[in-house]
């Protein structure tokens, strides 16, 4: 994860207790946010989702997968 990435999650609005207590048995704040993918990926991941959110593009593919097209 980028140092920008790690910011952002630092940057947000104060964590309830009971959450900080949680986030503590497993590592802390930082062990959360390094299982997150890098700004890049998941900006591709965004992309992907994005492509796939029209329903005709999904009968498109569907059709394709199944060998109809």
């Amino acid at each position: 994860m980028t140092g920008n990435t790690y910011k952002k999650c630092l940057n947000r609005t104060p964590i309830p207790e009971q959450v900080q207590l949680e986030l503590s048995e497993i590592g802390g704040l930082s062990v959360l946010c390094n299982c997150l993918p890098t700004d890049d990926k998941l900006q591709k991941i965004c992309e992907q989702h994005h492509a796939l959110s029209d329903p005709i593009r999904m009968k498109i593919l569907f059709l394709f997968f199944r060998k109809y097209i």
